[in-house]
């Protein structure tokens, strides 16, 4: 796929980003990041900063992807909360589809952690779970409608002002028929990738964001990814108690229905696991290591020239720190800063990035490594999450209202006029996910006894609704497997061909026949 240069002008077509003129063109400041599906960008629309990321025009060839694209894309862009990057808008005004988010400034969780690396200060497990949390809570927001399929670190924000956010919100569903996917995954760079997503009709359902969050946890904390579903995990290197290891395996497992049933009991999960100790690792790599090449898998590809390369290190321990360069001379004082200017943020943990456990759901990542940022929080630039504020496009929930997040047995199943529980959403989801409800069931919230269908509430009616496509797959798949029954049908009439010895035959009595004449007529004229 082509590059575009810095300060290429490309056609927004109706994409205009809030702040921008109408019709005002994209200008492209930097190439970010390659992805399997496209290149993405850093650009500017009017003086108004934006993601662009240009689809390889071979992906979006296919009529079907690319109506099922557009279809994901308008159901993501419903979707508002403050941990998902808010989507401006897509369009094809020319052979490139154009998708235009907001840019939340600051860099990819992929930079970001091998910025930490390089520094000596590698992220531990409780500051890789802080991260992780926010995931899981935008992608809380997001399943209702769309389930994302495309969890790794380079989706995933760390921006200036500290936010966590998660963008591609809608490729997940088709990553697998990218252009570049064979050489993605061979170089380590898609570990999120779940066995059903390779089906020639991807299942995906919201165990498969926990694999991609599982895997994202090993990544940031080991420096090396997954290669496979089921990979164990002491070969990535690291240690730690057995139940923190086994909740890693069981989000990574290759059945969606080994995993959690859903984000937030992961999240649960994993919370849980990290008190029974620390995760320690073996050695700590700044890049993944590539798999030797299989059969049937394409040679590496040279990214373009634009785009600049990660230099790829040989497995071991890691080489030794570099001795501490001289103090720099002191350096005039800085000038005061002008009127109105925002004071510096204090400085951030280098552990926890100034982040409390507890308290994940409302506190932010206040700075980089503790060092100021250079941009102003965009928080009041982000739409608002549905309830937080109005007048920002919230749309009323679609769910019937029950809460879902309250802790411990909290819920019961109602069936036939009968009461099964008490126990926590996490339990009921996983029995959704196995099977073992249906959609007239009733969940009943034992704080207020107010009863909700389970069709009404839309990540447990999603849960049942994959269910019922997976066994209605598997129907499709023994009918056609199945034996015919009842009599065979007739064979296809044919033609009579005398048979190959009777044509020989036939051939030798000629040949007999006419010697038998020719000697006669020597006899007869002797």
């Amino acid at each position: 796929m082509e590059s575009f240069p810095a300060e290429t002008e490309l056609d927004p077509g109706e994409i205009v980003a809030p702040g921008a003129s109408a019709g005002a063109p994209l200008r492209i400041r930097e190439p970010l990041t390659e992805l399997p599906h496209g290149i993405c960008y850093r650009a500017r629309q009017d003086g108004v900063s934006v993601l662009v990321t240009a689809i390889d025009p071979v992906f979006v060839a296919d009529l079907g992807v690319l109506a099922g694209l557009r279809r994901d894309l308008d159901a993501a862009r419903a979707r508002q909360h403050r941990g998902l990057l808010p989507l401006h808008g897509y369009g094809r005004p020319e052979r490139h589809l154009l998708i235009v988010e907001h840019d939340p400034g600051g860099t990819t969780i992929r930079n970001f952690v091998t910025h930490r690396i390089s520094r000596g200060r590698p992220l531990d497990a409780e500051a890789a779970f802080t991260l992780i949390g926010h995931l899981c809570n935008a992608l809380a927001a997001l399943h209702p409608e769309v389930i994302h399929g495309y969890v790794n670190a380079d989706t995933t924000f760390v921006s200036e002002s500290g936010r966590v956010f998660l963008s591609a919100q809608a490729l997940g569903r088709f990553i697998a028929r990218t252009p570049g996917f064979a050489r993605h995954r061979q170089a380590g760079q898609l570990p999120n990738v779940t066995p059903e997503q390779l089906l020639a009709t991807p299942q995906l359902s919201p165990g498969t964001d926990v694999f991609a969050l599982g895997a994202l946890f090993l990544e940031m904390v080991t420096g090396r990814s997954l290669m496979e579903a089921g990979q164990p995990i002491h070969t990535l290197g690291v240690v730690g108690p057995p139940g923190l290891l086994m909740c890693l395996e069981r989000a990574t497992a290759p059945s969606p229905t080994a995993r959690p049933p859903d984000v937030g009991a992961f999240k649960d999960e994993l919370l849980e696991a990290l008190g029974e100790g620390p995760l320690e690792r073996h050695a700590t790599l700044s890049v993944p290591i590539p798999p030797p090449p299989g059969p049937g898998v394409p040679p590496p590809v040279s990214p373009p020239k634009a785009l600049r390369p990660v230099p790829t290190h040989a497995a071991g321990p890691p080489p030794p720190p570099p001795s501490r360069p001289a103090p720099p001379p002191p350096a005039a004082p800085p000038p005061p800063a002008p009127a109105g200017a925002p004071e510096p943020t204090p400085a951030a943990s280098s552990s926890m990035l100034g982040l409390s456990l507890e308290n994940i759901d409302e506190v932010q990542l206040s700075t980089i490594d503790g060092e100021r940022s250079e941009v102003a929080f965009l928080g009041d630039n982000l739409p608002a999450a549905p309830g937080e504020a109005a007048g920002h496009g919230s749309r009323p929930p679609t769910d019937s209202g029950l809460n879902t997040s309250r802790a411990g047995p909290s819920y019961f199943i109602v069936r036939d006029g009968k009461l099964e529980g008490p126990m926590p959403f996490s339990r009921i989801s996983e029995r959704a996910a196995n099977g073992e409800l249906e959609l007239d069931a009733r969940v009943q919230d034992r704080t207020n006894g107010v009863e909700h269908p389970v069709a009404s509430i839309p990540m447990l009616r999603r849960l049942v609704e994959s269910v019922e496509d997976r066994k209605e797959l598997l129907r499709f798949s023994s009918e056609r497997a199945a034996p015919r029954t009842g009599p065979a049908p007739p064979p296809p009439p044919k033609t009579p061909r005398p048979p190959r010895d009777l044509r020989g035959l036939y051939t030798l009595l000629m040949v007999l026949a006419a010697l038998g004449v020719f000697v006669g007529a020597g006899i007869w004229l002797m």
